[in-house]
């Protein structure tokens, strides 16, 4: 018997071992064969740097109670599995430095010609100081020109200018920085009291409360100057004015737009020294008048006008 013979002889004793069986078994083995060529095939083309390495575990078990692990985080915690963490920068809160009423007199070489206060906290109006042979209006906040000083307060008599890290006052022109300081601490030292306005004595009137067209204007210039104080001198012009040392009033003159201050009565040269009944050339009740201006409805004006005085009415609502 040749050996073909005995190879169907062996089949025969076993039926499920036949060609159809080689052949699937063939297939099997040739696809295997083609699925690792593949896998070569890929890790052949893809870059060496954008494959995944194996992660690097390593884990020990003693057993029992004992049992420990440990295990090579160096290569999970370099993948950045939950994204990179990036500090913040801290936020720096910048306090407001407190600025004092008094403090010392600057030496810049700026002079304080006028002002508008507004409000308690001297945060608001508008000063008009020469700096370099020019004159310009500023607000808080505002840094004057030719210099590194920056405008922090208004008060009706002066300025406080931060400068170079320290604050300093400037004095409105024509007032004496340490007898209005002196004055100051005097008031402060009076017990507080709300000062009665002075009883009218006879004088000149100019009446306009009755010029609708005028209250008209003037209630819409009041708005205007509030939420911009600085405009109040494209209409008026206003300076301190001293005798014998001690301040007489405040001399009025018309700004860039004259229509408005001829309306009201008033002419150029007049020297304010009352309004409503309170002295200006007292200064705790100039304060006081200049806080209550918001809620004025008519406006009493004592001039000096040549050597008589003059009462200029006019009514602002």
């Amino acid at each position: 018997m040749d050996w073909y013979g005995r190879i169907t002889e062996q089949f025969a004793k076993y039926p499920w071992f036949n060609q159809i069986f080689l052949s699937k078994c063939a297939v099997v083995i040739l696809s295997l064969m083609l699925i690792s060529m593949a896998a070569d095939l890929t890790w052949r083309i893809i870059p060496q740097g954008n494959r995944i390495q194996p992660l690097n575990l390593i884990y020990t078990d003693k057993g029992g109670a004992d049992a420990s692990s440990s295990v090579d985080v160096t290569t999970i915690v370099s993948r950045h599995l939950f994204g990179k963490f990036e500090k913040k920068p801290e936020k720096v809160i910048e306090i407001e430095q407190p600025i004092a009423n008094d403090v010392p007199e600057t030496s810049l070489n700026v002079r304080l010609t006028g002002v508008v206060a507004i409000g308690e906290k001297a945060t608001q109006g508008a000063a008009i100081i020469e700096s370099m042979s020019k004159q310009a209006t500023y607000v808080v906040n505002d840094t004057i020109a030719g210099t590194q000083a920056v405008l922090k307060k208004i008060f009706s008599d002066r300025v406080i200018l931060q400068y170079r890290g320290r604050f300093e006052t400037l004095m409105l022109d024509g007032i004496d920085y340490h007898e209005a300081k002196r004055n100051r601490q005097q008031q402060v030292k009076k017990t507080a009291s709300k000062p009665k306005p002075k009883k009218k004595s006879g004088k000149a009137k100019v009446d306009k409360r009755h010029d609708k067209a005028l209250i008209k204007e003037l209630k819409a210039q009041r708005e205007a100057f509030m939420k911009e104080p600085k405009k109040i001198f494209d209409y008026i012009r206003i300076s301190p004015v001293r005798r014998d040392g001690s301040l007489a009033g405040y001399r009025l003159r018309p700004g860039k737009d004259p229509s408005l201050f001829k309306k009201t009565g008033l002419k150029s040269g007049d020297m304010a020294v009352e309004i409503n009944g309170y002295d200006l050339k007292d200064m705790q009740q100039a304060m006081t008048v200049l806080r209550e201006l918001r809620q004025m409805t008519e406006a009493s004006i004592v001039v000096e006008r040549g050597d008589q005085q003059v009462e200029v009415l006019f009514g602002l609502e």
